[in-house]
């Protein structure tokens, strides 16, 4: 038999409304996985935009962070 889970909804409120709290449980956990799954990616990419080059040798034009070795 297959369970079904009243909702309400609207899209003036900012609130969802369960019949059952095991179910709305369960939508909470579904949310806060993928609040904090966005909040994650966020974070990567800020540290992603963080990065950069390192200066340009002044021996070969190349942009390395190793020293060359003395002749």
């Amino acid at each position: 038999m297959k369970k079904s889970f009243g909702m309400k909804w609207s899209e003036n409120s900012r609130f969802i409304e369960f019949d059952n709290v095991e179910f709305a449980g369960m939508a909470f956990e579904l949310l806060d996985r993928l609040l904090s799954k966005e909040a994650a990616m966020q974070q990567s990419a800020e540290k992603a935009s963080d990065f950069t080059l390192p200066p340009k040798c002044p021996q070969c034009g190349q942009r390395h962070t190793w020293k060359h070795m003395p002749a």
